[in-house]
Formats: structure tokens, C-alpha cells, sequence
């Protein structure tokens, strides 16, 4: 028996017929369900997606299963909404290619990219003026819609309250415990502004992604679902986006050994694809996942994998700058492969105690949220020779932030250097703040103390940003 993610098309006609297709070929275990949008407090945001949400709920009791999914935001939407669904079961057949279902007909396909992304690309991000404060800019970081706590937000809009047993109450893991598989994972996800800014790489960097997210919570990547949304394919540019996104899902999906079956969706209200990807990912035991969350004082603190200066298409750039510029971070599927062993196989050894991937945020963020999930500080000190904005909230692929007992932390650094894993010792658990000092030999105004801010006061933020949406 194998895991199978099963895309539905939403479709009043087709939806039923789909459901009970898939229904018949594989035991139903959950639903996985995706709402991104444009405007996270705008009231038209709920029309677009009541009917979507309703529908979801009345299935799930229907079906009694319980329901997963995200909420996401990206004004590169421009006022439009996705909502997909996604049915997980255990099936006897292997899954379909990817490529099996998206046909293009090569001859309307652009030989380079648009103009307008071209001149996007091109953007001088050298030219940002530094922040003047990086503990304001944190915690607004913390307070974006993408990074702040939504699961009450997500409750409220499937009008149930039963996302599975989460790993934490901070992880985008949620875990069904099925004897039969030691437990199953599932995430779900989507980076609209980087598929936006290069379909490929953004394709590729979704796909990844979420696989990190299982990786980090102890469990072995499987098999995929992809909502392929691609709009309104009447233009050379929108062929082209297309074939850029699959073959990013693509690479990324074989390089990475992931089973995938992609379902092609043609939505009216956006006019580039946008890949929503749901995940499932297996533990080796009943009890081999972890969270992101830090766990004792003294604890030393490591970053796996390259700091790189990256800020094209980051969080900040958006928040910071209303910018939605540059390229997105470069993806090495090879060392991408690498990390995501190192860190699994070193939770089920038990020497890694807690890893959270870094992302949207980048490094400050992803610090920000383990001290949260654990309820603790960490007193971080780096040394780099770039921007401490570039630094901090650049979103630079495959990095897991990860502790360890204090004790192991010659044990981690050998198993690093052989497995050859790029890493830097950032710090240690200690107290009830996050400290971050940064030493830039020779670039002015890039270092000291840039953060100093305790933890109850980032709770605070992280779960009190999109309140006024649950209400």
C-alpha cells in the first residue's frame, strides 16, 4: 500500500464525479486544502471563498475525515483567489507522471523570457537603504500574513476545528496516526510571488519546499499532489510560464525522489500559473518526528546549509519596499537532496533536537519562530561580509536551522563535514530573547547588535497579526 494525493477539480459537475473516482481506486484517510488570496483583510476576499470553503466542509463530514491545508497570501494574485483540494488515501497503484497531464504545444512557446520579467530581473537591489531598525522590521516580518500563526484562520474557513495531531502547535505538519505507516505527515503550500518573478525556479522552490517542511518534522518525503492553476492560456507569454513551471516541478520532484500526480487547472481569475503542492511524508517510527521549536537552555544552534546575499522576491522586499522585484533564490537540487538526508537521518538518531527550514523571512525569521515554538531564547552571533538585511531576511533555499544537546555539537560538526554540508555554529539556546549580533569586517553599517527582542513579545505578534480575521 502507498500514500496517494489525489487533485479534485472544483467543478460542481466534475468535482463529484473526480471524488468518486478517486474514491473508488483508494481508502480515503484526509482531506488537504489550499486558500491563497490577494487581500488578506479585504471583505471580498470571503465571497471569493465561501462557496470553495463550504464545499470543502460539507465533504469532510460527509466523508468524516479530518482536513489540512494553508492560508497564503501574495498581492502578485492581483485580486484574485485559488482555493484547491486535495484528497489523501492509500492506494495499491503507483501515482502518474507529472508530465503525464500537461500538454503544450511547443511551437506557441516563447524562445526567451518576456520582456517585462527580463526588465524585473534586472532590478538594483544594491540600491535598498538599510533598515534603521531590524526589531521593528522583525516583528513586522512576524506580523506578515504569510508568516504569522493562521491555524485559527484556517479553522474558521472550513468551519472545522480537526486539522490532525500538528507536530507543534507552530508546524505546517499536520500527522494522522495510521499504524500501517508509523504515521503519516501532510503539508500543503504554495509561493505565488516566486512563481511570478521565474516559473521555473519558482516551481522547483515550491516543490522543495515542501519537502523540507516534512523533513524537519522527522518525516520521509513520498508523494505530491499539484494544483497546476495556470490561467487563462491564450497568450505566447502565459505557454511559456507554463512550460517553465513544469519542468521546475519536474526536476525538482525526480531529483528529489517524490512520486507526483498533477491535476491542470484552468482558473479564469489570474493569468500566470501558480503550483499548490500537497505533500505526505512517512516516519520511521511512531515517535521520529520533532518540531521547529528550541528545547533546552545550552543547546548549541547550527544553520545547514550556504548564506548567500539573496533578496529577489523576498518577504521583505514586498513588506519593507512594496517591491516585488529580482530573481528568486537559486535552488542546487544536489545539495537541496543532501541537507534534507543529513537532517532526517539525524532525527530519527536523535542527535538533531529540533529543526525548522528557513523561507519566507529568511534566517530572522526562522530563528524568530523556533524560540517561539519553544518558549525560549537564543543568543545568535555570525560574522558575513554582506548587507545584515540581506543577512537576516534574505530567503537563500535549502537551510533547516537546527539544535543540538550541547554535548553533541562535535559529534554534529564531524557527521557535517563528512557528508559535506555547508554549516555555520550561529549560537546556543539561552534566556528569554533573541539576540542576534552580526560583525561585517568592512562594510559600514552592516553589523552589531542588530535584534534584542524576547520572546513573549514575538509570541505576541505572531499570534495576534490575523485575529482580526477570526473574528
Amino acid at each position: 500500500m502507498i500514500i496517494s494525493i489525489k487533485p479534485l477539480s472544483k467543478e460542481k459537475g466534475e468535482f463529484e464525479k473526480n471524488l468518486q473516482d478517486n474514491y473508488r481506486r483508494a481508502t480515503p484517510l484526509a482531506l488537504l486544502a489550499g486558500f491563497f488570496f490577494d487581500k488578506p483583510t479585504s471583505p471580498e476576499t470571503y465571497l471569493k471563498i465561501n462557496e470553495a470553503a463550504d464545499q470543502v466542509a460539507n465533504l469532510a463530514g460527509r466523508l468524516d475525515l479530518p482536513v489540512a491545508g494553508e492560508v497564503g497570501f501574495s498581492n502578485s494574485l492581483h485580486e484574485r483567489a485559488i482555493v484547491n483540494v486535495m484528497l489523501v488515501g492509500m492506494s495499491d497503484k503507483a501515482d502518474e507522471d507529472l508530465t503525464n497531464n500537461i500538454i503544450l504545444d511547443e511551437a506557441e512557446l516563447l524562445p526567451t523570457p518576456p520582456a517585462n520579467l527580463q526588465s524585473t530581473w534586472n532590478y538594483n537591489l544594491d540600491t535598498l537603504n538599510f533598515p534603521d531598525d531590524y526589531n521593528e522590521l522583525l516583528l513586522k516580518l512576524l506580523a506578515s500574513p504569510n508568516i504569522a500563526g493562521k491555524g485559527a484562520l484556517f479553522q474558521q474557513i472550513i468551519g472545522r476545528n480537526d486539522l490532525g495531531e500538528s507536530v507543534t502547535n507552530w508546524s505546517s505538519v499536520a500527522v494522522i496516526k495510521i499504524e500501517a505507516f508509523n504515521n503519516v505527515g501532510l503539508t500543503l503550500g504554495s509561493f505565488p510571488r516566486y512563481c511570478f518573478l521565474d516559473p521555473r525556479r519558482g516551481a522547483a522552490i515550491a516543490m522543495a519546499g515542501m519537502a523540507r517542511r516534512l523533513v524537519c518534522a522527522g518525516l520521509q518525503p513520498v508523494n505530491a499532489g499539484i494544483c497546476l492553476n495556470n490561467g487563462i492560456m491564450d497568450t505566447p507569454e502565459s505557454h511559456w510560464s507554463l512550460e517553465q513551471c513544469k519542468q521546475g516541478l519536474e526536476e525538482a520532484r525526480q531529483s528529489l525522489g517524490i512520486s507526483a500526480v498533477s491535476r491542470q487547472a484552468v482558473e479564469e481569475s489570474h493569468a500566470y500559473p501558480v503550483p499548490v503542492i500537497g505533500m505526505a511524508g512517512l516516519a520511521n517510527t511512531l515517535n521520529s518526528y520533532t518540531g521547529p521549536g528550541f528545547k533546552d537552555e545550552g543547546d548549541l544552534i547550527f544553520l545547514l546549509g550556504d548564506n548567500l546575499p539573496e533578496l529577489g522576491g523576498s518577504e521583505y522586499l514586498k513588506l519593507h519596499f512594496g517591491l516585488e522585484v529580482g530573481k528568486p533564490p537559486a535552488l542546487n537540487l544536489l545539495l537541496e537532496k543532501r541537507v534534507q538526508a543529513f537532517v532526517l537521518k539525524e532525527i530519527s538518531n536523535e542527535l538533531i533536537k529540533s529543526a525548522q527550514p528557513c523561507c519566507l523571512g529568511g534566517l530572522g525569521a526562522a530563528l524568530a519562530e523556533s524560540c517561539i515554538a519553544g518558549d525560549i531564547g537564543a543568543d545568535i552571533t555570525m560574522v558575513r561580509r554582506f548587507r545584515g538585511d540581506t543577512l537576516l531576511f534574505g530567503e537563500t533555499q535549502s537551510r533547516i536551522v537546527v539544535s543540538v544537546d550541547s554535548k553533541q555539537g562535535v559529534e554534529l560538526v564531524k557527521k557535517l563535514v563528512e557528508g559535506e554540508i555547508p554549516f555555520t555554529q550561529l549560537g546556543k539556546v539561552s534566556g528569554s530573547a533573541l539576540i542576534i549580533n552580526v560583525v561585517n569586517p568592512g562594510c559600514t553599517g552592516c553589523g552589531g547588535n542588530l535584534v534584542n527582542l524576547p520572546v513573549s513579545k514575538m509570541k505576541e505578534t505572531w499570534r495576534g497579526a490575523i485575529e482580526c480575521l477570526t473574528k
